[in-house]
């Protein structure tokens, strides 16, 4: 009699395999065959062929000159969109430019160069669609680029992103953006803050003018209040920000997220002047926390190694000193933590 070895098992010898040896994998058994399209098919980061499979899935029109969607395969081997945990609007973006250039996709086509982008619109709209379709859970959503989101074109997805967010975003556990311009963005946000409240972690890395810090300070504190299990909370700025936008973000997680186990601050310039209080002022507030990192942050010095904050994190276990310039007293207060 056949051995049905249990999926964590199957899972484990997975994570030494290549991709090639998972798509082989595929046609072992059911089991193994859908633990294997599970991993392959987590993210919407996909090679044109893996691209082809799901969209060869869409079962709506498209219509566009010199376009013709794959053959429609009406029962794929498994079930590929519910496998989705993982949404990353930057590489759904690379997946279509890829696939349309690939040819898989239409590159024997003629596609007008005014029908271009209103075809990769509506691709990411169909493949939305297709998700939903097959009840797919998202856990991690990522917006992410290096510039503002119209120069490297990826809008259109996020404005999907926000049609579709009832059934696909509700239940996400992780949030990290890299991104705050555009009306698309900010309606995501809305819709994160009035549909999702199972965020665990979020993670921020932004860059911004000093004129725009109170609207966003009110966007975040917005999602913030409507989480009601985050535990983890990493804030980025670029380039080095002054400490002042610390404790304006330190007070809004203390107001509503006051039970955080982890906090992280990167590039952050703990610049301590005259005029403004302790950047570190509401750290010493958070009783719960277990981890707390400072990376590559600037003239932390002695303010939170003073005495006033020994001894009011009961439950630290770790503290992170990663690069920080000028910080000697902190790196001995943490020394003395992780003993």
């Amino acid at each position: 009699m056949a051995v049905v070895l249990p999926n964590e098992v199957i899972s484990n010898v997975y994570e030494d395999l290549t991709t090639k040896d998972l798509y082989t994998c595929l046609y072992i058994n059911k089991q193994w065959g859908q633990n294997a399209a599970r991993l392959l098919w987590e993210t919407v980061s996909l090679n044109p062929k893996k691209a082809n499979t799901l969209i060869s899935l869409i079962d709506e029109a498209i219509e566009c000159k010199g376009f013709e969607l794959p053959q429609h395969n009406p029962s794929p081997m498994y079930p590929y969109p519910y496998f989705l945990t993982r949404f990353n609007a930057s590489d759904l973006h690379i997946t279509l430019e890829k696939w349309l250039s690939h040819e898989e996709g239409v590159q024997k086509c003629t596609v007008p160069f005014d029908e271009w982008f209103r075809l990769r619109h509506t691709l990411a709209d169909s493949l939305l669609n297709l998700y939903c379709k097959y009840n797919a859970t998202v856990q991690e959503v990522m917006l992410s680029n290096n510039q503002n989101i119209f120069y490297t074109g990826h809008e259109y997805i996020i404005s999907a992103m926000r049609t579709k967010f009832n059934p696909l975003f509700t239940r996400a556990q992780k949030l990290y953006v890299k991104v705050i311009t555009g009306t698309s963005i900010q309606s995501f946000y809305d819709g994160m803050r009035e549909h999702c409240n199972s965020l665990t972690e979020i993670i921020i890395e932004e860059e911004w003018n000093n004129n725009k810090y109170d609207k966003w300070k009110d966007t975040i504190a917005g999602l913030i209040k409507s989480q009601l299990n985050l535990k983890k909370f990493t804030y980025t700025t670029q380039p080095y920000n002054e400490g002042r936008y610390i404790r304006k973000m330190s007070k809004i997680l203390l107001k509503y997220a006051a039970s955080l186990q982890s906090l992280t601050f990167k590039d952050i310039m703990f610049q301590h002047k005259k005029e403004y209080k302790n950047p570190l002022e509401y750290i010493n507030q958070f009783h719960k926390l277990e981890y707390l990192e400072f990376n590559r942050c600037m003239y932390v010095k002695g303010q939170l190694a003073s005495p006033f904050v020994r001894g009011m994190f009961p439950n630290l276990q770790k503290v992170e000193i990663i690069q920080c310039y000028d910080s000697q007293p902190i790196k001995e207060w943490a020394e003395e933590i992780n003993m």
